[in-house]
């Protein structure tokens, strides 16, 4: 049966379409491994700074890790409930300031925290040097959690009971399994899709894929932080990483909360949206190439 003229400009658009897509990608991916030889040189310096001040003695078995750009108004009502224990061990607090200007890294220092700083990157090129520091410092079980309050230290016992119980590696914090503010219904409707599609891609089921609240053994950041190029929009990559890792992977549900003050550094929703697409897109694609020349 021959295909009309709208059949024919359908396929053809979406083919180019398609081609345009991998072409940007690639520029990006090429734009990441520049930008990540300029981090891995400021990395080093900063974990060779950390080494003199003696901060790998503050790196507890279990350590928090906040990365954090300009929060001081957040982190006034969240520092101050972070526990300094869980499960009966001392919690190890280390912030990492991505340049801030509004004095985050001197209130932090103030509630004790181990205070790393940095000129400004990116969300996603702080945790990756916390993560290089707690594999430094012989950390056991990290945890992550936003600074801008909508995450709830009371919660970080419940968010590692699966690793200490060792039925999980790696555990997200699920808003969806637990609950949340209303505040934004195009973010939570940008949770429901990007979800599903993130557990399809990755083959384990993942209801939460944005969620900034997780835990982990140190064994799995030490597997795939080499790996990990994203400066901003990180909670993707680290889930397709450690999910092609072959790590145990589980959620546990969390109370997800609106901002205390202050704006998203991550852009206004359409624009997050495209970048979240474009780094499952090619963290996908990257784990895939990854795959294939390990068989081949």
């Amino acid at each position: 049966m021959p295909f009309n003229m709208l059949e024919v400009v359908s396929v053809a658009s979406g083919v180019i379409l398609f081609v345009i897509c991998l072409i940007l990608i690639r520029r990006e991916a090429m734009s990441q491994n520049a930008l990540y030889q300029l981090d891995a040189a400021l990395e080093r310096q900063a974990i060779e700074q950390f080494g003199k001040s003696n901060g790998f003695s503050l790196i507890e078995r279990i350590t928090l890790i906040i990365p954090a750009l300009n929060e001081c108004d957040n982190l006034k009502e969240l520092l101050p409930r972070v526990p300094r224990h869980v499960n009966g061990e001392t919690l190890g607090l280390l912030l990492i300031d991505d340049g801030s200007s509004d004095g985050t890294a001197d209130l932090a220092r103030s509630y004790d925290f181990t205070v790393v700083s940095t000129p400004q990157r990116g969300q996603g090129a702080a945790l990756r040097l916390g993560y290089r520091l707690a594999v430094l410092g012989k950390a056991e079980i990290v945890v992550i959690m936003d600074a801008d309050g909508q995450n709830r230290p009371e919660e970080i016992e419940g968010l590692i009971q699966p690793i200490l119980a060792d039925t999980a590696d790696y555990v997200i914090g699920s808003r969806i399994l637990g609950d949340f503010e209303k505040d934004d219904p195009m973010r939570r409707l940008g949770v429901r899709f990007f979800s599903p599609l993130t557990s399809f891609l990755t083959g384990t089921k993942i209801t939460d894929c944005s969620s900034g609240f997780r835990a982990m053994k140190i064994q799995v950041l030490a597997n795939i932080v080499g790996r990990l190029r994203q400066r901003q929009y990180s909670m993707s990559e680290l889930n397709f990483e450690v999910a092609r890792s072959g790590f145990r992977i589980t959620e546990v549900p969390i109370t997800f909360l609106k901002r205390y003050s202050g704006m998203s550094k991550k852009g206004h929703n359409l624009f997050y949206a495209f970048a979240f697409t474009r780094v499952i897109i090619s963290t996908w694609l990257r784990t895939m190439m990854r795959k294939r020349d390990a068989i081949l």
